[in-house]
């Protein structure tokens, strides 16, 4: 099933969308960028009302911010021993089940298996490399990873405390699944508003 069938079924009248609001014009009102979930939402919207809202934090890093992160991710890849090796077959098998199987894929508990393996097998990489340059660039990237989560999550409390709606549904990229699971637990219990989260796997 693709993005457009899963909007049709659940209906949903507020569409949380993993974007920083100052890119929403250019997506979702110029359209002069797109990608497959904007596409999918644009489609939705011509037969369904809804109100998108960016939950994402305009905070973005500076380009050495990705430029590090990624010498050290190539770094890992190019090692020669187990740690290479494991990252190579990990990130090709994640990258062909996705192409497969899709969302069926994606809205798994098998996608939460392969990316734990996949940071493990990073992190070990990285361990043997022994860069302190490499291992900062990661540590970086992880709190950053964090820093995002939170702040999206803390915005659709902010709006749901604020705006009255039927459905919502929060479009996440699948890497995020896992400590965004973990993360919802604790703002059940903190937050005043309760959300009836349930979490989609397609059958």
């Amino acid at each position: 099933m693709n993005l457009y069938k899963i909007l049709q079924t659940l209906r949903p009248d507020v569409i949380f969308v993993e974007m920083p609001p100052s890119l929403f014009s250019k997506y979702y009102l110029e359209k002069s960028k797109s990608k497959l979930e904007t596409i999918a939402v644009g489609r939705y919207l011509e037969g369904f009302n809804a109100v998108i809202v960016p939950v994402d934090i305009d905070d973005i890093p500076t380009d050495i911010f990705f430029i590090d992160y990624g010498n050290a991710m190539e770094r890992v890849l190019g090692l020669a021993d187990i740690n290479g090796h494991n990252l190579r077959t990990l990130l090709s098998t994640k990258k062909y089940y996705s192409s497969i199987h899709g969302f069926k894929f994606l809205n798994s508990e098998d996608y939460v298996h392969y990316d734990d393996r996949v940071k493990g097998a990073i992190e070990n990489g990285l361990k043997k490399i022994d860069d302190e340059n490499l291992n900062l660039a990661y540590q970086k990237w992880k709190e950053f990873t964090d820093k995002r989560e939170n702040e999206m999550l803390q915005n659709i409390y902010n709006y749901c405390r604020a705006e009255k709606y039927n459905k919502a549904i929060f479009l996440l990229g699948a890497s995020h699944r896992k400590s965004i699971k973990e993360k919802i637990k604790v703002y059940q219990l903190n937050e005043y508003v309760e959300l009836n989260w349930v979490i989609y796997e397609e059958q």
